[in-house]
């Protein structure tokens, strides 16, 4: 089903004329509410050392790397420092943190593995967060992008 098909599938409230509908419509065609939707599962079989990962220190270690492979400045450490903050509160409120915990599973074992990935593409190149775990090799902040062209309502 394309996501231009999904939008319309939700209603405000279950009323008679809505439960009519659904008697007449596959069981995919059916209207509901946002709230009736199930939460997505992120209870993905990765090892237990990455399902407790305290991303903010690993962010934070990898901003160091960073900070010591291409000797930052000060001012720019900050600004990194700063957008990462940003960026973990939006993980945050898009209940997004367990996404980033498996991508640096990922990551890890395709490095681990030396297998070869694609240096970026789309929206996603916006997150310094990615750029830093490794998901793509474009520095946001370098290039000016704003993670609202990522994360956004």
């Amino acid at each position: 089903m394309r996501g231009a098909d999904i939008a319309g599938l939700f209603v405000d409230e279950i009323t008679s004329k809505v439960k009519q509908y659904n008697l007449y419509v596959s069981k995919e065609r059916q209207l509901t509410t946002k709230k009736d939707v199930k939460p997505l599962d992120f209870s993905w079989n990765i090892p237990e050392e990455y399902i407790n990962l305290d991303i903010a220190k690993y962010v934070t270690s990898k901003l160091v790397q960073e900070a010591k492979l291409k000797s930052l400045t000060r001012e720019q450490i900050f600004e990194r420092m700063a957008r990462s903050a940003d960026e973990l509160i939006l993980y945050e409120k898009y209940n997004a943190m367990d996404i980033l915990r498996a991508l640096i599973y990922i990551i890890n074992t395709l490095d681990a593995h030396k297998i070869v990935w694609g240096i970026g593409r789309g929206s996603c190149v916006a997150s310094y967060i990615l750029y830093l775990i490794g998901v793509h090799d474009v520095d946001s902040i370098k290039y000016e992008l704003d993670i609202v062209d990522f994360l956004h309502d």
